[in-house]
């Protein structure tokens, strides 16, 4: 007589939400949460975003060092060369619906970019560096382009003699920005290269560990990324401060919001228990726009927007934290630790 299997009750441990778990080693990043402080490849993201570029940064990124002048001079080459779209994926953007999300458009024009990579079926490393160089330099591209057809706009060719955050902009707006728009579009470019093991890592993680290619573990990390609890929480924070409109609404609006039990998103990530050092950073632009275009800011002022400011804040903790780790969000930060966005 066969004897039944003994079953263990407990069960195996579940780690909801990724929460605290080590996948992998990586010198790439380190985000410390306790002290404020994101680190490329061992250098601070403050100093980075000081007397940095993003070129510089990308070299930074793929390489592990700072380049020299030569190798910076090549990456910007590279990343000027490799803007240019191929005509039919041009063809494909002027195909798609003017209310698609952009986010969509992204993912879709990596899938058909695959096809036209002379290097698609070579897996080395350093095939997949040249690669990742060029799906740098045409994702500006994709998204500025489809901002130009959904507006009935004509699409304007990359210019190779401009800096890639400053040729970005011009693509988008048709005209050339000046010189503080285009720093503040390098830095914010800069500011969002990296932050460790958040979702979207982790998605790109999972696939390049089937031994996919390239253009697929990116679209894997794009489809991650544009979850609300992700990179779609920076577009929700928007929409927050257009409904609220003015500081004197802000609180008016927090208040609704959390009376219909619904979340107050902001800028910065939970993970930092001080301040987030990219919010930090942009608000300093932020102001000095603010200040170039008689635009009265939110920090600014006085009475009921500063009681309204610090609801924002604290609603937003409140938020975050009330959620946990419940909503799929891996919520800590470390180096190969999982993370959030």
């Amino acid at each position: 007589m066969v004897s039944p299997l003994k079953t263990d009750l407990a069960g195996p441990r579940i780690d909801k939400g990724l929460d605290n778990i080590y996948v992998k080693e990586t010198s790439i990043c380190f985000v410390d949460g306790e002290r404020g402080r994101l680190l490329y490849r061992g250098y601070d993201i403050r100093d980075l975003a000081a007397r940095s570029t993003f070129e510089e940064v990308v070299f930074l990124l793929l390489e592990g060092r700072l380049p020299n002048r030569e190798e910076l001079t090549k990456t910007k080459a590279d990343l000027a060369a490799g803007r240019t779209l191929p005509p039919f994926v041009l063809r494909l953007l002027r195909s798609m619906p003017e209310h698609m999300p952009p986010m969509d458009v992204l993912r879709t024009a990596v899938s058909y970019l695959y096809n036209f990579d002379p290097e698609r079926d070579d897996t080395t490393r350093a095939a997949n560096q040249r690669k990742a160089r060029r799906l740098v330099a045409q994702f500006g591209t994709v998204v500025a382009t489809y901002e130009r057809i959904r507006k009935g706009q004509r699409v304007l060719r990359p210019d190779p003699r401009l800096g890639h955050a400053e040729d970005f902009l011009r693509m988008m707006s048709g005209k050339r920005p000046d010189a503080v728009r285009a720093r503040m579009m390098d830095v914010a470019m800069i500011l969002y290269a990296d932050h460790a093991m958040n979702a979207s890592t982790f998605g790109a993680t999972v696939a390049a560990s089937t031994r996919s290619d390239l253009y697929s573990t990116i679209i894997a990390a794009l489809s991650t990324l544009k979850g609300p609890l992700h990179g779609g929480a920076i577009e929700a924070a928007l929409r927050g401060m257009e409904m609220a409109a003015t500081p004197e609404r802000a609180e008016e609006y927090v208040l609704a919001t959390l009376r219909n039990h619904e979340v107050v998103y902001g800028f910065g990530h939970r993970v930092y228990k001080t301040y987030d050092p990219r919010a930090l950073i942009q608000k300093e632009f932020a102001r000095r726009l603010a200040r170039r275009a008689s635009i009265r800011t939110w920090t600014s002022t006085r009475g009921s927007s500063s009681r309204a400011s610090g609801f924002l804040r604290t609603s937003s903790r409140r938020c975050s934290r009330s959620r946990g780790s419940r909503d799929g969000r891996p919520r800590s930060s470390n180096t190969g630790r999982t993370t959030g966005s």
